[in-house]
């Protein structure tokens, strides 16, 4: 057990003491190293000037490489599109100003190498495109148009042989209508029996007497429109009233009347008659109104317009009155045989022989100016009336004025 002891304590001696010497050498060699660097930076700041081998600015100076790489990549792939988009518009524009189409047209940028590509009308080569796109900041541009469309073939004409016209035997119609007194005397051909009987139906409308002297030609093939003349006929024949004389006439081509219509309204009737008329015929009249009617329509006519006012004790014509006068003169002049008698008027107040002479002045005014505007002036007659046929109530203004007057009295003769 002694020896055990002893053994295990050198043992134990020996281990401490070798594992000392090792963790000594470890020691100096790490302070052989430290010393070491310790002299080369000594001598690095000796020959800098006392400036060490790493300072912080440049190993700052040596990270900011990698950022500052960084941005470059980023700024160009923002600037690109931008370029590109730039160079394609102002491709567009220069094309535009030069008078090139560009609806069919399409630009498209890798950076500032431009491609145009599309069609323009009547265009195959694309160089002009290419001149006249160019501009600054484009590297290069090429043109790659699409082919024209080929124009259509010549379809070869045919000739069909014209087929011989056979010609088809027709009827004409010609007819008159001789409006005599009490009777209406029918006279000509038509092309059928529903034809004769329209005809004669619409003279027998008028109340008077018909004579139908009519002959059918009884023809298989009418004349186009036939129906509608005769239809245009028969609506003229049952305007006419009782009163009109003259004749009515029809053809293949024309529609009229010539006579004297009964009054101005059946001179109306008869216009609208050949108005309306159908069958693509040329209508043409000329109808005057019955002289025993000619005075009465004038005189309506004439008393729509209203009486001329004056002034109090003048016989000057105001801008109403020639207004008036004006439309005076065109119904005088519809009517070329009537005379007219143009009455003046005064208000009550004043002496008689003034009043007298006054109501006369303004007749001489108004005659003056009928005259002078192409009325005729031996159908003009001016007469005077003083106070003495008022219109109105001189107790009142109103009555004042509308005596103050001069109106017209269509006469026979």
């Amino acid at each position: 057990m002694a020896l055990d002891d002893q053994t295990g304590r050198g043992l134990r001696g020996a281990g401490s003491r070798g594992l000392g010497d090792s963790s000594s050498s470890t020691r100096k060699a790490e302070t052989t190293v430290a010393r070491r660097r310790e002299r080369t930076v000594t001598t690095w700041k000796k020959g800098k000037g006392g400036k060490m081998p790493w300072s912080p600015a440049k190993v700052g100076a040596f990270a900011a490489v990698p950022m500052v790489g960084a941005l470059l990549i980023g700024g160009t792939a923002w600037a690109v599109p931008s370029i590109e988009n730039k160079l394609e518009r102002q491709t567009i524009a220069e094309l535009q100003a030069a008078g090139v189409d560009t609806s069919n047209l399409d630009v498209n940028f890798s950076y500032r190498n431009g491609t145009i590509t599309g069609s323009v009308a009547g265009m195959s080569d694309g160089s002009s495109l290419v001149a006249s796109g160019d501009s600054d900041g484009v590297r290069s541009l090429q043109a790659v148009l699409d082919a024209p469309e080929p124009e259509p073939a010549e379809q070869p004409t045919t000739t069909v042989p014209a087929q011989e016209e056979v010609a088809i035997e027709t009827g004409p119609t010609e007819v008159e209508a001789i409006l005599d007194g009490d009777r209406i005397v029918l006279r000509g051909e038509v092309l059928s029996e529903a034809h004769r009987q329209t005809l004669v139906e619409a003279a027998e409308s008028t109340g008077r007497e018909v004579v139908d002297e009519l002959t059918v030609s009884g023809f298989d093939q009418a004349t186009p429109g036939a129906d509608a003349r005769v239809a245009g006929l028969a609506g003229l024949l049952s305007a006419v009233g009782s009163g009109s004389t003259g004749v009515a006439s029809l053809t293949d081509t024309t529609l009229g009347f010539v006579g004297e219509a009964a009054n101005a309204e059946a001179a109306a009737d008869l216009e609208g008659a050949l108005e309306s008329a159908g069958g693509g015929v040329e209508s043409s009249s000329e109808i005057v109104i019955s002289a025993t009617d000619q005075g009465e329509v004038l005189a309506a006519r004439l008393a729509e317009l209203g009486p001329i006012l004056f002034a109090t004790d003048s016989a000057a014509l105001d801008a109403d009155a020639v207004a008036l006068l004006d439309r005076a003169v065109a119904v005088l002049s519809e009517f070329g045989d009537p005379q007219v008698r143009v009455v003046g008027h005064t208000d009550s107040r004043g002496v008689d022989p003034q009043n007298q002479a006054l109501s006369e002045r303004r007749a001489k005014s108004v005659v003056e100016y009928l005259v002078d505007n192409g009325v005729a002036a031996d159908r003009l007659t001016p007469l005077g009336m003083g106070e003495g046929d008022p219109a109105a109530d001189n107790g009142t203004p109103q009555g004042l004025q509308e005596n103050r007057r001069v109106v017209f009295q269509v006469t026979r003769g």
